[in-house]
């Protein structure tokens, strides 16, 4: 049977819908795979000594006291809330996340970090539900306020107040300011509007015990809105992985301006969406070589463990096995890289990002697109060709008939007509909350729809046949 909505078919090949899903499920092990529910994760026996398992713990440096886990529970979009980013509420899914969470908090994994628009609404309101059947002090929560949803004060307040009715508590344990970037944007909202003036008096009213950002900005900002705000901001959340360095050198100062300045670096995308754990070919046989035992998701979270005053590593964790593993990576045992190693990883990592790909981690935060483009599936998509050195080109080893074929086909039998790269219209809508700056939508997606139309345009010349 073949897909609805494909207009397209590329002679020697069909897939049903339902086949193509999932091989681009199984393909894509960034974005796709974090949305998907591994079940021999989450019945793969334990190991004997499971129970002794906990992330190493510090104290909070702002007040040398509110104990902190390495490791954090992250519930944005590769929480597995819904099977794929746009889904509605799935219920097997969320069973599956209560599990993941009733584990995480047995082993000291005790700081649930959302947000107010993560899973489009859903995030916060089912860990209200869940978190309700524990003591309050047993567990460390956080959330953010929406920067680019709040047009006046009275946004603010109703968004603050709504959360702590989602989340059914009273206070918050830590509260961010989400998506900091431009001076500009934080004086329209936080300075000009009063918002945080209005935080401030919620922590001195005790509805918030801590107060912070998360930071996708560039770091001579981030350093002058900190000496701007001495003391303010107790932790900063950033986007500190190998890959996003590469793509985005200055990123690789973010931490240490944040540390210098007594603030405490807490870690998102440590995997770069999952990417850094799929690494394979020349850039798995480094990392192998090194440490023959060790994943590429430890080598991530070590790299990331590594860095100047990390106090918290967040991750959207889908699997037991995978929390049990990063766990134990940043238990008490845990290893900072060796200056060796350091240098193995970044090798491996360059290796890995040979062949050029969209700086895409899948967060979802452009979903769902006005038009119906799937956005983070495309990239993801795209990244899977690119990465594995499989993009048709028109002269070398790429440039056969064959590979043109199977791109094609995996392309318009896994995206429908009105879900696809050409159906974009450049609307600019996704780029409000999209937090990347390093790249541009409605560019890469332009970049997309070309490339397919050119793939075709020489199959066709060549002798193909595309119906």
């Amino acid at each position: 049977m073949e897909c609805e909505g494909v207009t397209h078919h590329v002679e020697g090949i069909r897939m049903s819908c339902e086949c193509a899903m999932l091989l681009t499920r199984r393909a894509f092990v960034g974005a796709a795979a974090g949305m998907c529910l591994g079940a021999e994760g989450l019945f793969a026996a334990p190991p004997p000594d499971e129970a002794a398992l906990r992330p190493r713990v510090r104290p909070l440096p702002s007040d040398g006291r509110t104990p902190i886990p390495l490791l954090g529970l992250g519930c944005a979009e590769r929480f597995p809330l819904r099977k794929r980013a746009g889904d509605r509420d799935d219920a097997e899914a969320q069973a599956h996340a209560e599990t993941l969470i009733d584990y995480a908090l047995r082993h000291g994994v005790n700081w649930l970090d959302t947000g107010y628009a993560y899973h489009r609404g859903v995030s916060e309101p089912f860990l209200g539900r869940v978190l309700k059947k524990y003591p309050r002090e047993s567990f460390l929560l956080s959330t953010k306020m929406p920067t680019w949803l709040v047009k006046t004060a009275d946004d603010a307040t109703r968004i603050f107040e709504e959360q702590l009715q989602r989340c059914q508590v009273d206070y918050f344990d830590f509260y961010l300011l989400h998506s900091i970037s431009k001076k500009a944007e934080f004086e329209r909202v936080y300075v000009k509007l009063g918002v945080l003036d209005y935080l401030l008096e919620q922590k001195r009213r005790g509805r918030i015990r801590h107060l912070g950002m998360s930071y996708h900005g560039k770091s001579d900002y981030l350093g002058e809105l900190l000496d701007a705000y001495p003391g303010t901001f107790e932790v900063c959340m950033m986007m500190l992985n190998a890959m996003e360095f590469t793509w985005n050198p200055d990123a690789a100062k973010l931490a240490a301006t944040a540390a210098q300045r007594g603030v405490a670096v807490l870690v998102m995308e440590p995997l770069a969406g999952g990417r850094a754990a799929g690494l394979r070919g020349e850039a798995l046989e480094i990392v192998r070589a090194a440490r023959p035992a060790d994943s590429p998701a430890r080598w991530g979270f070590r790299f990331a463990a590594s860095l100047p005053g990390v106090a918290c590593i967040f991750s959207g964790m889908n699997r037991l096995d995978y929390m049990r593993e990063n766990i134990e990576t940043l238990s008490d045992r845990f290893q900072p890289l060796t200056d060796a190693e350091r240098k193995t990883y970044e090798a491996a990592i360059a290796a890995y990002m040979k062949h050029k790909s969209i700086p895409c981690t899948g967060c979802s935060y452009c979903v769902p697109c006005p038009y119906g483009v799937r956005i983070p599936e495309i990239f993801a998509w795209y990244n899977d060709w690119a990465q594995n050195g499989r993009l048709p080109a028109d002269g070398g080893a790429n440039a056969t008939q064959d590979l043109r074929r199977r791109f094609l086909a995996s392309y318009y039998n896994t995206f429908r007509a009105r879900e696809r790269a050409d159906h974009c219209l450049a609307c600019r809508k996704c780029l409000v909350p999209c937090p990347q700056w390093t790249f541009r939508i409605p560019t890469e997606m332009e970049k997309v729809a070309s490339l397919v139309a050119h793939v075709e345009e020489v199959y066709v010349q060549k002798g193909g046949v595309v119906r």
